[in-house]
């Protein structure tokens, strides 16, 4: 294959340039992180939780997504 080192180091960004302890600069984004973390615990245990919540839940979701979209539709012919 090659010897060479193709970007084996890799390190996530900070939060804020020259931040490495990951502490945010405003209330804000700390609860934005937070809000961000909660949806995604919430998805994960969704996503690997039983197939009666997968059931449950699938259809709803979509509901919900087709809604969104649906009303995003009807506000741009009313703003038209």
């Amino acid at each position: 294959m090659g010897s060479g080192s193709y970007g084996t180091t890799l390190r996530a960004p900070s939060p804020i340039k020259g931040n490495k302890c990951g502490i945010y600069e405003t209330k804000g984004q700390m609860y934005m992180k937070a809000f961000r973390d909660q949806i995604i615990n919430f998805v994960y245990k969704v996503v690997t939780g039983t197939r009666r919540i997968r059931i449950i839940l699938t259809p709803l979701v979509g509901f919900i997504f087709f809604c969104i979209v649906l009303l995003l539709i009807f506000i741009s012919f009313y703003l038209d």
